[in-house]
């Protein structure tokens, strides 16, 4: 298969669920081992420690001992017929983690390469190739500090064509005059062969404060280049299994985040794209986006949110004409309006339709109209629009882990256990740590299962509060029936406020829900 990767005489498939051997025998992986072999396999001759490992195989701040970790992975050297003391795939660093150590066969390095750094061409000049050479080392390592540790930004010296499942290339030519070497690069989308950027460099006399390229200013101009690429690259058209813009500004900061907050890279980067195109129609609609996330983190700062709400409302009115033509922006622009919760529902539905019948955007808007209809309390279409778009997204990707959660908010609105406990339970499927993220929230009142019931013990007073006023401001309070916010609110509230006291719950929801305490 063109996605299977070769380490010795093992053959993984892109997934990590099987592996061949040479001699026929086939190996299968635990989600355990699949979880692990991911990170470590994304991130070769790199110390991955045992925090990073158990949060892969239990989520982001498990309280499970790190024992596991070391279980898990002599479970995987068992498999791999790999030592301990004479590792081929999997090294120990004592005291901080392990290192994957095992060479791809030739060509698999670049087989999921965010970036690579060839075909280059102009080597052959023996004056010069030590210098070229240097550069391009130094420029790759420049780049892969810029992206998340699960990207591989990929070199290929040689003048031959690249493989076609990087993400994008950088083409690099080379020429000596004599007096000076010039450097030509250009920054395509593999898939298309379309060009992103293209970059004209020179290096002056050796030794020269100004003799070599600034590398930073190199690095950040790619960088600029492939974000804007991973967001709004698809242009004015859009396919039917493609994800709504939130997802894909998330999706474009994860590439190239090397910490957890992605989204604060995101505030970076478009800072400078507002700076380099200012009143940029897209830029702004995105830049309301990040906002909507901003406020998402902290809902109890009170100033924050009605000042961003209020610049999220402008930047949608100030530019919404430019976007009658895109269908994933005017989608965005709805989404943003319903979040206000300043009485655009009716405009945020037209919206939607509007780019729903004029174009293949089929998932996301499924996406976009399901929320709207779930909030102005047409729970059964909701449901409907949702489940055609999980029928779109990809089988594993974080769209259907999206839309499954959707669901079940509309479920809990609607008062359906029956339905929300199935719909819960294949999103857990799916992805088990959700169990952990919101299971406390989807659980009903009364007693809660032995590891919902670790999670709950967690929580100080605080912590309760701000969970109570999240879920009710990411979801409860865009509810038009005050029958459907109080389903939402009832389950955890129950809970937390059995364990802190009735003065857990803000005022803002207490108005909201008056019958909730």
């Amino acid at each position: 298969m063109d996605d299977d990767i070769r380490f010795g005489d093992l053959v993984f498939d892109k997934s990590f669920l099987f592996a061949r051997r040479d001699s026929g025998e086939e190996l299968k992986f635990t989600r355990a081992e699949r979880a692990m072999l991911q990170l470590l396999t994304a991130n070769p001759r790199k110390i991955v420690t045992r925090n990073r490992l158990l949060d892969a195989i239990a989520g982001a701040g498990s309280d499970s001992a790190d024992r596991n970790v070391d279980f898990v992975i002599n479970r995987l050297r068992a498999k791999l017929g790999d030592s301990a003391r004479n590792p081929s795939f999997i090294a120990t660093q004592y005291g901080e983690g392990y290192v994957w150590i095992a060479e791809p066969s030739k060509g698999a390095a670049f087989a999921e390469a965010l970036l690579l750094i060839g075909p280059v061409f102009g080597l052959e000049q023996a004056a010069s190739t030590e210098r070229a050479l240097a550069f391009l080392s130094r420029l790759r390592d420049a780049i892969d500090a810029q992206t998340a540790d699960d990207q591989i930004v990929a070199l290929e010296q040689s003048g031959q064509a690249v493989s076609t499942k990087a993400l994008f290339s950088l083409e690099v030519s080379f020429y000596d005059d004599g007096k000076c070497l010039h450097c030509a690069t250009v920054l395509r989308k593999v898939t298309t062969g379309q060009i992103l950027q293209t970059l004209r460099l020179t290096f002056g006399q050796v030794g020269r404060p100004d003799g070599e390229p600034d590398i930073e200013t190199v690095v950040s101009t790619l960088k600029s280049a492939m974000w804007r690429q991973a967001t709004t690259g698809q242009g004015i058209l859009a396919g039917p299994t493609d994800q709504p813009l939130e997802l894909q500004m998330h999706d474009a900061a994860r590439l190239f985040d090397r910490s957890d907050e992605s989204w604060a890279m995101m505030s970076e980067q478009l800072s400078e794209a507002r700076r380099n195109q200012p009143g940029d129609p897209q830029t702004e609609l995105m830049w309301a986006m990040h906002l909507y996330a901003r406020i998402l983190q902290n809902p109890a700062d009170l100033d924050l949110r009605a000042a961003h709400e209020e610049d999220i409302e402008r930047c949608v009115f100030d530019h919404l004409a430019a976007f009658q033509g895109n269908p994933i922006f005017l989608l965005g622009a709805a989404k943003l309006l319903l979040f206000t919760g300043r009485g655009h529902l009716a405009l945020a539905e037209q919206l939607a339709e509007q780019a729903f019948l004029s174009s293949t955007a089929f998932a996301s808007a499924f996406s976009s109209l399901g929320q709207i209809r779930m909030c102005r309390g047409d729970i059964r279409s909701a449901i409907e629009l949702y489940d055609r778009g999980i029928e779109l997204s990809g089988l594993d990707s974080e769209f259907r882990v999206y839309l499954m959660v959707l669901k079940c908010a509309a479920l809990m609105a609607d008062g359906d256990r029956s339905r929300l406990d199935q719909a819960a339970a294949a999103l857990y499927a799916l992805k088990p740590v959700t169990r952990l993220q919101i299971g406390l929230f989807v659980a009903p009142p009364g007693p809660l299962a032995p590891d919902l019931t670790l999670v709950l013990g967690q929580f100080d007073a605080a912590r309760a509060r701000h969970a109570i006023l999240h879920l009710h401001y990411v979801f409860a309070r865009l509810f038009v029936r005050e029958e459907h916010r109080e389903n939402i609110m009832r389950g955890v509230t129950g809970h937390l406020t059995e364990r802190f006291g009735a003065d857990v719950v803000p005022d803002e929801v207490r108005r909201s829900v008056p019958r909730l305490v």
